[in-house]
């Protein structure tokens, strides 16, 4: 408990460092999109594991230290765009996993063997880029969908995932689903450049009648 404690000190103590450096944040961004774009196609299923949960992680502190941060300039907004584009950028790489896949499948078998898995341990790729998507909607304002290449980089990422797992989006938490359906309608209506790929994603959700 006291390891436990000293760990999250730090874990904290790093965030207040880092909170208000904008550069430094988005280097330790490009550092996870580097690895997931270079690295995901060859971990096994436990090391995938470990990178998904440090993706997230790295979501979630990012989350937490602007979902309270007022963006009263043009700068600080323009270093939330730029930190936005790479975490699409990271979700998509994290989600080239379902794909692209040349890990050795004997390390499942040889981390099957060491010990029982924890029931429902087991993740795809797409359900953590859907809770990434949940972590980071909130921070994806109208005026940040304004920047045209965040606005398609999100809009090609939501659109592939409903293409490829449209069995996902009816199991989505009700405030995720309602989000993301919030978030489609915005940019069904405000955002022309990228009609036509929401529209598609729009017909692929709704399906035949």
């Amino acid at each position: 408990m006291r390891k436990e404690g000293m760990k999250k000190r730090k874990t904290e103590g790093r965030k207040d460092v880092y909170s208000n450096t904008p550069e430094t944040i988005n280097l330790i961004i490009e550092v996870f999109v580097e690895v997931a774009h270079k690295q995901i196609c060859y971990l096994g299923e436990s090391k995938s594991m470990r990178l998904y949960e440090a993706c997230l992680t790295l979501l979630q502190v990012y989350s937490k230290n602007n979902q309270s941060r007022k963006r009263s300039d043009a700068a600080a907004e323009e270093d939330q765009y730029q930190d936005l584009l790479l975490i699409m950028e990271l979700l998509t790489n994290l989600l080239s996993k379902e794909f692209i896949d040349f890990s050795d499948t004997d390390e499942v078998f040889r981390s099957q063997d060491q010990g029982p898995a924890a029931p429902g341990r087991t993740v795809s790729a797409a359900d953590v880029v859907l809770y990434g998507v949940n972590i980071v909607l909130p921070l994806m304002s109208q005026d940040l969908l304004k920047f045209p290449s965040l606005c398609n980089q999100y809009y090609k990422l939501i659109t592939f995932i409903c293409e490829i797992f449209p069995e996902k989006i009816p199991q989505l938490p009700e405030d995720l689903f309602k989000s993301l359906m919030f978030s489609l309608e915005l940019g069904m209506t405000s955002y022309p450049p990228c009609g036509l790929r929401r529209t598609r994603l729009v017909l692929v959700y709704e399906g035949p009648d």
